[in-house]
């Protein structure tokens, strides 16, 4: 199995230089690896999958600590804000 895996994945990133045929010339076998490609490609697009769920996670959780930094500084502002209203009212 870790040979057909072998193979698979040297065809999967050379495939347009390297034929099936440069393997073995059994039918068989060449079906086997062609099956284990398949196989390595189902899990490289769970693991692109598993990658982007956890992109959208990061960016979910990014999103609300920002969203809650600018609630904070728009609270300073008006805090701010009315602290300069209140020391102008005093000192006129």
């Amino acid at each position: 199995m870790v040979v057909l895996k072998f193979c698979a994945m040297i065809l999967r990133y050379h495939g347009q230089y390297i034929p099936i045929e440069t393997f073995s010339d059994d039918l068989d076998i060449q079906k086997d690896i062609e099956k284990s490609e398949r196989f390595i490609i189902y899990e490289d697009i769970e693991d692109i999958q598993g990658g982007l769920d956890m992109t959208i996670v990061n960016f979910n959780e990014y999103r609300d600590v920002t969203s809650n930094g600018f609630k904070e500084i728009i609270q300073l502002n008006d805090r701010t804000k009315a602290e300069a209203k209140a020391i102008a009212k005093r000192e006129s």
